[in-house]
């Protein structure tokens, strides 16, 4: 990293007393600005937060991760600092704080994949009465706003046309079924990046930043899409192994069962708006990938 971005970081590191940086390598992501820095005290990550968030957005985050931890999940802690805070806030930062966990993120393999069913099925099972409320980019009002958004500012855009069609095709689902499904707290991206594997075992389950209460079946379908679905079609043994593991520790009701394959085009739908609005600039990325979820049926997922 270069001298001006290591000057920015020695307040934070001062801040949340980390001691004097080793070194500090700066990862690669798109809604947060991350650095590992390395120390006499250990491996920390710097999180540096880019995309706008409130303050209780970000406040009720640590709340659900500390509430998680001591529900024996695994994820990792946020640090407060000496003064008894958890956020470094300037004019030009908002930084918060945590142990780096060893390992690595894990390919999508079978026993990955039925490891990911049981965590998944264990968090959805956590009591969340006394939680607070926040937002997530699977909230109605973050749903809502998007779609207001893209169709504003990308009216003509065959890819927003293909994505607006497809929402208004689940608009029953939306208003009918959505609401009375069973809800648990759901993590809402629980891909290969946002878990980490050490020696072959699920470590941590990171990057809770879209965190909410909300139907448990989100989860399910989110993680089905980005483990068990490749080229269109769904990788039987992997959905198999997700499934099996998850409603061991948390069976699926027979409202859930019978809409699978239309909250899985939902969750399709909200993927490719969110993505879009945020990457349908960049050349490479495919935005409207999810899309494909609403081609599957019933019968992929209940034989």
């Amino acid at each position: 990293m270069n001298e001006t971005q290591h000057q920015k970081l020695l307040p934070i590191i001062d801040f949340f007393n980390l001691s004097s940086p080793i070194n500090i390598e700066k990862l690669e992501g798109h809604a947060n600005d991350n650095y590992v820095c390395k120390t006499a005290r250990g491996n920390f990550l710097i999180k540096n937060i880019l995309e706008k968030q409130t303050m209780h957005n970000m406040l009720s985050e640590i709340t659900y991760v500390e509430y998680l931890s001591k529900h024996s999940m695994p994820v990792p802690s946020y640090l407060v600092s000496p003064n008894g805070s958890f956020i470094f806030n300037n004019a030009e930062l908002t930084v918060m704080v945590q142990n780096v966990v060893p390992g690595s993120n894990p390919e999508i393999t079978v026993n990955n994949t039925a490891q990911i069913g049981k965590v998944l099925g264990k968090l959805h099972q956590v009591p969340f009465s006394q939680l607070p409320q926040r937002s997530g980019w699977f909230s109605p009002e973050y749903i809502k706003e998007s779609f207001v958004k893209l169709n504003k500012e990308f009216r003509g855009n065959p890819s927003a046309k293909k994505i607006i069609s497809l929402y208004d095709s689940c608009k029953e689902f939306e208003s009918n079924i959505l609401p009375d499904l069973p809800t648990s707290i759901i993590h809402s991206d629980v891909k290969s990046d946002n878990v980490i594997f050490h020696d072959d075992q699920l470590a941590a389950v990171v990057d809770w930043a879209d965190v909410i209460i909300a139907p448990a079946l989100l989860d399910f379908a989110i993680a089905v899409g980005y483990w068990c679905f490749k080229d269109g079609k769904i990788i039987r043994e992997s959905y198999e192994a997700l499934y099996k593991n998850y409603t061991r520790e948390r069976p699926l009701t027979e409202l859930e069962v019978n809409h699978m394959a239309e909250c899985m085009k939902y969750v399709g739908v909200v993927e490719a708006v969110t993505r879009f609005l945020l990457w349908h600039d960049e050349k490479d990325y495919d935005a409207i990938r999810s899309l494909r979820f609403g081609e599957l049926e019933a019968s992929d997922f209940f034989r």
